[in-house]
């Protein structure tokens, strides 16, 4: 009876022993799979965010790469500017010069027929000489007189040592009515401009593409019609000579 129950006892140590060793692997195994699904699904997660990373750091390089071209091509420019600028400048200070010698040297040419209300001005780069048509003109007429002659032998000495300078003749009248055949104060005044060119280029030979001449009538006066010392400075005939701009544009495009 004894052997029996010890037998019995023994059987059920092995039994339970046997249940307890197949149940603890399972336990473990299924956690350790457990741990290792999880793991991997981490690691998925992660390789994902690295690939999401590489591409942001490649298109920060790209970004960065194409910043440093603009930034480059900017410096380029900016350089490609600045020496067209400093060019400008040293070519707009040397016309710069060159109008304040001519202006200079027609003063002194001239200041002998100059001195009766007529001037030579200097304003934003263009010189204006201003001859009264007493100087240059009898009464009514657009012929130009002896003195006017003279004073304009002056200015075609100095004009044809600048020959790059356009020149403009503009002749001027005062308000009174002027008749004469079909002629008014506007025609009189584009016939003495006429005049004045007609001489420049057939005795002195100035070429004809640098002179323009017009006529503006009584419609630009400089002083008071209602005066005579007025009327006086309004009958006039300018000459304007502009900076050689042409020559500066070229340089620059």
């Amino acid at each position: 009876m004894i052997v029996m129950v010890r037998t019995y006892v023994t059987l059920l140590v092995i039994g339970g022993s046997l249940i307890f060793a197949s149940c603890g692997p399972s336990k473990k195994m299924r956690a350790a799979t457990a741990r290792i699904d999880s793991l991997s699904t981490a690691n998925a997660d992660l390789l994902k965010l690295k690939g999401s990373l590489e591409d942001s750091v490649k298109a920060g390089q790209d970004a960065l790469k194409a910043a440093n071209e603009a930034l480059q091509n900017s410096k380029t420019e900016f350089e490609t500017a600045k020496t067209e600028l400093s060019k400008t400048k040293t070519l707009l200070t040397e016309e710069q010069q060159k109008m304040d010698a001519l202006r200079n040297r027609l003063s002194d040419e001239l200041k002998d027929f100059l001195g009766d209300g007529g001037e030579v001005k200097f304003e934003n780069g263009t010189i204006t000489i201003e001859m009264l048509s007493g100087l240059l003109y009898p009464s009514g007429s657009a012929v130009v007189n002896v003195k006017g002659k003279k004073a304009l032998d002056a200015l075609a000495g100095v004009l044809n040592d600048y020959p790059d300078l356009v020149v403009n003749i503009v002749g001027g009248t005062d308000d009174k009515p002027f008749r004469r055949g079909n002629n008014d104060n506007w025609g009189l005044s584009t016939q003495r401009a006429n005049s004045v060119v007609r001489i420049l280029t057939k005795k002195y030979n100035i070429a004809p593409t640098r002179l323009v001449a017009s006529g503006k009538g009584e419609f630009d006066p400089v002083a008071d019609n209602s005066t005579a010392g007025g009327r006086a400075q309004n009958r006039r005939t300018e000459i304007v000579i502009n900076p050689d701009i042409d020559k500066v544009w070229s340089a620059i495009q």
